[in-house]
């Protein structure tokens, strides 16, 4: 998880990105989230008659 270390100071741990839980709360909403998003995109590309 080295990559969090950009948003986190060094000296302060971070505690809602420390929460291995949450984590993959937030991982799966936003992947949803994503999901939902894209297929909306698609939907109101297609031509209607």
């Amino acid at each position: 998880m080295s990559y969090l270390g950009v948003w986190t100071m060094p000296e302060k741990k971070h505690w809602l990105l420390d929460n291995p839980w949450l984590l993959l709360l937030l991982h799966t909403v936003l992947f949803v989230g994503l999901y939902l998003i894209w297929g909306w995109l698609d939907i109101t590309r297609i031509p209607r008659p």
